[in-house]
C-alpha cells in the first residue's frame, strides 16, 4: 500500500509519520476583468482580452495525523512542523497524488490541533500555489519515450505546402503557447 503524503524543502510528512487524511485541491478562481460603464445596457467582460482564461492562485489544503506519541512528543512534532514548513518562502511542494508534478507555493497556515484522549496530534494546512502544477522534466529532456499517456497532447508539428493551405493550430495545454514557425523553401 503506497503512503499518501507532501514534501515542502526539509519537511516530508511521510518521514515525519504523518498519516493524510484528507486532502483539497480546488480549481483555481478566474480573474474577472469586468467593467459596468455607467448609461451602457450590461457590462463589458475583458476577462479573455488575450484570448485565455486568465485565473488567480489556488489554495491547497492537507489534513494530518500523527501515531500515537506521549504529550511531549506531540509538541515536538508541532514545533517541528511549523519551523519546517511555516516559516518558509515560495518553493515547490510535491503531493504523491501526482507523482512527475510540483505545486509552487508557501505555506499560508498551520492548525495543530492536541488529541489527548487518543494521544494523536491532527494537522491542517493551507498552501497558496500557482494556478497550474508543474512538470519535474523539462521537454526535450534525453529519456526518448517519456509521453505520458494520460496527461500529454500528441499533434502534427510538421505540415507540408505546396502553395496555400490553411492550418489550424491548437494549445491543448493550461498555459500560453506561442508558437514559431519556421519556413523551409526549397527550389
Amino acid at each position: 500500500m503506497k503512503v499518501e503524503g507532501i514534501q515542502i524543502n526539509d519537511f516530508n510528512s511521510v518521514n515525519e509519520g504523518l498519516l493524510l487524511v484528507e486532502r483539497d485541491a480546488p480549481l483555481p478562481e478566474e480573474k474577472a476583468i469586468i467593467e459596468d460603464i455607467p448609461y451602457m445596457q450590461g457590462f463589458l467582460d475583458f476577462s479573455m482580452l488575450l484570448g485565455e482564461r486568465v485565473f488567480n492562485n489556488r489554495t491547497l489544503s492537507f489534513e494530518f495525523v500523527s501515531g500515537k506519541l506521549e504529550y511531549r512528543r506531540r509538541t515536538q512534532l508541532e514545533n517541528r512542523v511549523k519551523r519546517l514548513i511555516g516559516l518558509n518562502n515560495e518553493a515547490r511542494l510535491y503531493d504523491t497524488h501526482n507523482p512527475g508534478f510540483y505545486w509552487l507555493g508557501k505555506c499560508i497556515s498551520i492548525e495543530a490541533t492536541d488529541n489527548a484522549q487518543f494521544s494523536k496530534i491532527n494537522f491542517y494546512i493551507e498552501f497558496e500555489v500557482y494556478p497550474f502544477m508543474i512538470r519535474n522534466k523539462n521537454h526535450f529532456d534525453d529519456v526518448w519515450d517519456d509521453f505520458n499517456f494520460e496527461a500529454d497532447v500528441a499533434g502534427y508539428t510538421q505540415f507540408e505546402v505546396d502553395g496555400t493551405r490553411t492550418i489550424s493550430l491548437y494549445n491543448a495545454g493550461d498555459t500560453t503557447v506561442k508558437p514559431t514557425i519556421f519556413v523551409e523553401v526549397e527550389e
